[in-house]
C-alpha cells in the first residue's frame, strides 16, 4: 500500500500528463473526418467530407453533372438539294421566265424584283445588257424555263448545265441495236461470228433508220449512212456536211447543225428518214435547187392568232447530202436572208437573222438554236 505522500505524488504526476497530451491534440487540431467541441459559444466545426474508395468526392462536393450543349442545327441554304438561290435585280419590272434561253421566247411567268429563287445550272443564249452585267448566259430555273444572268444577283458562279438533252419537243434517237447492219466504218465480225443478214429496212411502228444515202454528188461532204444512235453520233456523221456548206455558202455550220437537229428531230423526222429533207425547207410551187421532188406533210404553223394543224409541201432530197447543201443555197440566195450574212461570223446573231427574215413562225425559234448550238458546243464547227 502506497503511502499518502506517494499517492499524492503520482495523482499530480497524472494530472500533469494528461494537460501535457490534452495541449498537443489541440495544436495539431482536428483529425480528418471527426469533430471536435469549439468554443464556447461557437457552433460545431462541420466535418470535412470524406473521399470516396474510389477516389471521386462524395455527393455532398461533387460538381452537377454537366448539362449537355444541344446539337448546332444545319444551317444550309433553304434552296432544294441541288440548286443554288439567287436573287432577281431588275430594277422595277418583274424578271420574265422564258421557255428557251432568248428574249423572243414565250413568257413562262414572272419572278418580281428583288425576289430570290433557285437556279439549277446556266446555258449559252442570247446576249442581254442588263443591271448586274452584260452576258450571254442564263439561268435554268428550278421547275422550269430559263432567266438572264444579266439580271441575277448571285452569291457564287453557276455550273454550266449538262449537255445531254435536246430542246423541248426534240426526240432523242433511241440507241441503235447491237443486231443493226454493220457499217463501212464498223469493224468487220470476228471469224467466230457469222455476220448478220441485211435485209433492206422494213417499216414498224418504232422510229425507223434513216435509209442509206446514194452517193452524193462530187465535192459534197459524205452524208450520214444511217440515224446514230446518240446526238453526239449524228452530230459527228453530220457535221462534214454542215462545214461543207459553210465553206460554199457562208452559212455558220453551227446553225446549219442546229437547224438540222432541231427541224429533224435528230434525223428521226419522216420527212428525214423518207425524203431526207432535214430543214423543213418546203416546195414553193414546184422542186427547185437540188430538190428533186414535193411531198405533202401535215405540220404546225403560227401566227398572229396563235399555232395550228395544217398541210404543207416539202422537198424531197435523193440524198442527205443534197438536203445540206440545199440549205446553204436556200438561204445565201433568197434576197430575204441577205442581212443574216452581214453576220456569218456571229451565229447567235446569224439565227436571229433568219428567224426575223421568217424562216420559221414560232416566236422561239432563234433561241432553241441558240440552245442548241451552246448546249452540244456547235460553235466548234465553225473553226
Amino acid at each position: 500500500m502506497l503511502e499518502p505522500t506517494s499517492r499524492r505524488r503520482l495523482s499530480r504526476a497524472l494530472i500533469t500528463g494528461a494537460a501535457a497530451l490534452s495541449c498537443l491534440v489541440t495544436g495539431v487540431g482536428p483529425l480528418s473526418g471527426t469533430a471536435h467541441a469549439a468554443p464556447s459559444g461557437l457552433p460545431p466545426a462541420p466535418v470535412r467530407p470524406a473521399v470516396t474508395e474510389i477516389g471521386f468526392l462524395s455527393a455532398e462536393t461533387a460538381p452537377a453533372a454537366a448539362t449537355p450543349a444541344p446539337a448546332a442545327t444545319p444551317t444550309g441554304s433553304a434552296a432544294p438539294a441541288g440548286t443554288l438561290m439567287v436573287e432577281a435585280r431588275t430594277g422595277g419590272p418583274a424578271l420574265a421566265v422564258r421557255s428557251e434561253p432568248s428574249a423572243a421566247a414565250s413568257s413562262l411567268r414572272g419572278i418580281a424584283d428583288g425576289a430570290r429563287f433557285p437556279v439549277e445550272c446556266r446555258v449559252p443564249g442570247e446576249w442581254t445588257r442588263g443591271t448586274v452585267r452584260t452576258t450571254g448566259s442564263w439561268l435554268r430555273v428550278d421547275g422550269g424555263g430559263y432567266v438572264p444572268d444579266a439580271h441575277v444577283v448571285r452569291p457564287a458562279p453557276v455550273g454550266r448545265c449538262a449537255p445531254a438533252l435536246p430542246a423541248a419537243g426534240v426526240p432523242v434517237p433511241a440507241p441503235v441495236p447491237a443486231a443493226a447492219p454493220a457499217q463501212a466504218a464498223v469493224p468487220a465480225p470476228s471469224p467466230a461470228m457469222a455476220p448478220s443478214p441485211s435485209p433492206a429496212p422494213v417499216p414498224s411502228p418504232s422510229p425507223a433508220p434513216a435509209p442509206v444515202a446514194a452517193a452524193p454528188a462530187a465535192g459534197a461532204a459524205p452524208a450520214p449512212a444511217v440515224v446514230p444512235g446518240t446526238p453526239a453520233e449524228f452530230i459527228r456523221q453530220v457535221g462534214p456536211a454542215a462545214r461543207q456548206s459553210m465553206r460554199a455558202t457562208g452559212v455558220p455550220a453551227s446553225v446549219t447543225l442546229a437547224q438540222a437537229i432541231l427541224e429533224s428531230g435528230w434525223g428521226r423526222s419522216k420527212l428525214s428518214t423518207r425524203d431526207r429533207n432535214y430543214f423543213g425547207i418546203k416546195c414553193f410551187g414546184g422542186p427547185a435547187g437540188r430538190a428533186e421532188g414535193c411531198r405533202d406533210y401535215p405540220t404546225t404553223e403560227c401566227g398572229s392568232g396563235g399555232c395550228g394543224k395544217t398541210t404543207a409541201s416539202f422537198r424531197t432530197y435523193r440524198t442527205a447530202a443534197d438536203s445540206f447543201a440545199d440549205h446553204g443555197d436556200f438561204l445565201a440566195s433568197n434576197s430575204r436572208y441577205r442581212a443574216a450574212f452581214a453576220h456569218s461570223r456571229n451565229p447567235d446573231r446569224f439565227a436571229q437573222e433568219i428567224a426575223k427574215a421568217g424562216y420559221a413562225t414560232d416566236p422561239a425559234y432563234p433561241g432553241k438554236l441558240i440552245g442548241l448550238m451552246g448546249a452540244h458546243d456547235l460553235y466548234r464547227y465553225d473553226r
